[in-house]
């Protein structure tokens, strides 16, 4: 196994910190940068990216299943994020790394668990394992920062948690995240991720017989954003 631990998207918050909290706990691991033109930071060789445009999401963001709780503005451009980590596996990361860490520089990873243990659990068992924060946890009066537990619910839809990913990378296929692009059918956000891995399914269907199979946790890591971002998230939206 060699881990290849992918920096992508927007850096921001304290991102510097939170790329030396994710240094200290994989050790072991290289860390590959990447951003969008505009979006240039210091400290790091980054790879930057002409930022990808689509309206396709508009239309997505208006149906109640895909959308149900979030902010439409934030939905609308949901597919960035796996686009960026699309063009870093197909540029920037040598075939030689088989197993992947997606990462999200505003993500602040609790130091009291054993990532590294779930790490070579994914990779052990072939299995995708999503990441959240506590914070949904926590409008049930629950604290999920030093502890993580896999999620059980019965979903509507197939999402992956996606603050933090841990994959195979031949299960990821960034051909088929452009291909899924250029026909504006790439969902945002959870759905979209679970696009990306086309012969994985979701644990909770019937059908659930072939591996790899989802595993999505909460716990163990929060999103450092700020007051505006925060805001944004919990707008109502307007169908």
């Amino acid at each position: 196994m060699k881990v290849a631990m992918c920096f992508s998207g927007l850096p921001r918050g304290n991102y510097k910190e939170n790329i030396t909290r994710f240094r200290r706990i994989f050790p072991d691991y290289d860390f590959f940068f990447s951003t969008w033109r505009g979006y240039e930071i210091e400290g790091e060789n980054y790879t930057i990216y002409e930022e990808p445009k689509s309206d396709h999401l508009n239309a997505l963001c208006n149906d109640k299943k895909i959308g149900r709780k979030y902010n439409a503005k934030v939905l609308a451009w949901g597919y960035k994020q796996i686009i960026g980590h699309s063009l870093q596996l197909l540029f920037d990361v040598p075939r030689e790394y088989d197993m992947i860490v997606r990462c999200r520089y505003d993500s602040e990873l609790n130091e009291k668990i054993d990532w590294d243990h779930f790490v070579k659990k994914s990779y052990n068992r072939n299995t995708i394992f999503g990441f959240s924060s506590e914070s949904a946890e926590n409008s049930k009066g629950l604290k999920r920062w030093d502890s993580i537990i896999e999620t059980t619910g019965k979903y509507q839809y197939a999402r992956l948690n996606d603050m933090l990913i841990f994959h195979k990378r031949n299960d990821f296929s960034s051909e088929r995240v452009f291909e899924l692009f250029r026909k504006e059918i790439l969902q945002p956000s959870e759905q979209g991720w679970v696009q990306a891995f086309p012969d994985a399914v979701f644990p909770m269907r019937k059908y659930a017989i072939k591996l790899p199979v989802f595993r999505c946790f909460v716990g163990g890591l929060s999103l450092d954003r700020n007051e505006e971002q925060i805001s944004l998230m919990h707008e109502p939206r307007v169908l």
